[in-house]
C-alpha cells in the first residue's frame, strides 16, 4: 500500500472512487448521484489541493489503483486558516482493514509540517457508527450536532454530527 499525495492527473480515479462510494453507501454519504461534481470540477478540487500549501489530498493507491483518500482543506479567510475540512473515502472492499486509519495518520503527520494548521474537523452522520468510532480512536470529539439535518427520504432524517481534533499545539 501507497500513500502519497495527489495530483492532477489522478482527479479521474479520484472521481471514480467517490461515485462508487455514493452507490455503495446511500445512508452514510452525503453525496446522491445528483449532487456529484462533473469531472472538470474534480479536475479543478484536485488541482487547487495539489497547488495550496495547506491544503492536501492524500491517496491510498494499491496496484496502481486508488483504493482511498483523504483531503484537508482550511479556510480561505485569515481568521479560519489555521482548521480546516476533512473528508475521506475508502473503497468498499478495502474497509476495515486499517486503511481509513492510515488515511488519518499520514494527514496527522503533513498536518505537523505547516505549523498555521492546529485544529481538524470534520462530518458525519450519526447513523455511521463504524466510521464515528475510528475518529473517536483517533483523538476526534464531538463538537455539536444538527438535528435531523440530513434527509433520507420523505420523513426520514439523521442528525449530523460535527467532530473535531486540535493538533498537539500550544494552544495560545
Amino acid at each position: 500500500m501507497l500513500i502519497r499525495s495527489g495530483i492532477c492527473a489522478d482527479a479521474d480515479r479520484v472521481f471514480a472512487l467517490v461515485r462508487a462510494s455514493v452507490l455503495e453507501e446511500q445512508v452514510h454519504d452525503l453525496n446522491t448521484l445528483e449532487d456529484l461534481p462533473t469531472r472538470e470540477h474534480e479536475r479543478k478540487w484536485v488541482e487547487m489541493l495539489e497547488q495550496a500549501p495547506e491544503k492536501v489530498l492524500l491517496l491510498a493507491e494499491s496496484q496502481g489503483d486508488v483504493v482511498g483518500f483523504i483531503s484537508f482543506n482550511n479556510g480561505h479567510l485569515k481568521r479560519l486558516a489555521h482548521q480546516g475540512e476533512i473528508s475521506i473515502s475508502v473503497k468498499q472492499e478495502w474497509r476495515d482493514q486499517g486503511l481509513g486509519r492510515q488515511l488519518f495518520l499520514a494527514l496527522f503527520v503533513w498536518a505537523e509540517k505547516h505549523p498555521r494548521i492546529e485544529k481538524l474537523s470534520l462530518q458525519v452522520v450519526a447513523t455511521n457508527m463504524r466510521a464515528i468510532h475510528l475518529y473517536q480512536a483517533l483523538g476526534f470529539v464531538e463538537e455539536g450536532r444538527l438535528q435531523r439535518q440530513v434527509k433520507i427520504a420523505e420523513g426520514q432524517y439523521i442528525d449530523l454530527v460535527f467532530m473535531g481534533k486540535w493538533l498537539n499545539r500550544d494552544i495560545k
